[in-house]
C-alpha cells in the first residue's frame, strides 16, 4: 500500500511540472545553492562567501547575503558590481569578540588603465542565522600591476609590518 501510494505521488508530480511547468524565474531560483548554508560559524560564512566570488559563482555569494544585507539590490545588479574583477582572494577572515569578522582582501580588476591590485581591510557583522549582514571595507593600497600577482605569505603580512614599524616609530616621539 505505501508502496502504490509514493509512485501515485510521484507520477502527480510529474503530471503536475508536465502541465504547470515552473516559471524559469521560480526555476533558477530554486537551483541557487546558497553557498554559506552550512557554514556553521561566521568566519566561515564570510569565506565561503569569498570562495563563491572566486569560482565567480556570484548567485551563491549572493544567497549568503542577508535580506537587509544586499542593501536592496538585485542578483543582478550584484553581479554587475563584480563585472570588472578579474581576481580576488581573501587572505584573512578573523573572528573579533564582538561577533564580527575582520578581513584582508586582495582583489585585481580591469580598469581602462589596465590591471590595478588593490588591498582592502574591513569586517563582516553577521546575523544570528550567521548571514552576512553589513560588509565594511576600506581601501588600504592600490597598484597597477602587469598581471594577477600571485600571494606570498611576505606579500600577506608586509602592510601588517609596515604598520607595526610606522607605530613603534610613533612610540619614539
Amino acid at each position: 500500500m505505501r508502496q502504490s501510494l509514493k509512485v501515485y505521488l510521484l507520477v502527480f508530480m510529474v503530471v503536475s511540472l508536465l502541465t504547470h511547468p515552473v516559471p524559469a524565474s521560480m526555476a533558477r531560483a530554486a537551483s541557487i545553492q546558497n553557498v554559506c548554508a552550512n557554514a556553521g560559524t561566521p568566519e566561515n560564512a564570510v569565506v565561503h562567501f569569498y570562495l563563491a566570488l572566486s569560482n565567480k559563482n556570484y548567485s551563491g555569494a549572493f544567497m549568503c547575503l542577508d535580506p537587509g544585507g544586499h542593501g536592496g539590490k538585485s542578483l543582478a545588479q550584484f553581479i554587475q558590481g563584480y563585472a570588472t574583477t578579474v581576481s580576488s582572494r581573501l587572505l584573512i577572515a578573523d573572528r573579533q569578540p564582538n561577533g564580527s569578522v575582520s578581513i584582508d582582501l586582495h582583489a585585481v580588476d580591469r580598469t581602462a588603465g589596465g590591471l590595478m591590485e588593490r588591498t582592502f581591510l574591513g569586517t563582516w557583522t553577521l546575523s544570528p542565522s550567521i548571514t552576512l549582514l553589513r560588509g565594511v571595507l576600506h581601501l588600504v593600497r592600490s597598484a597597477t600591476v602587469t598581471s594577477i600577482p600571485t600571494t606570498s605569505v611576505d606579500d600577506i603580512f608586509a602592510f601588517d609590518k609596515q604598520q607595526e614599524v610606522q607605530e613603534l616609530g610613533n612610540l619614539d616621539e
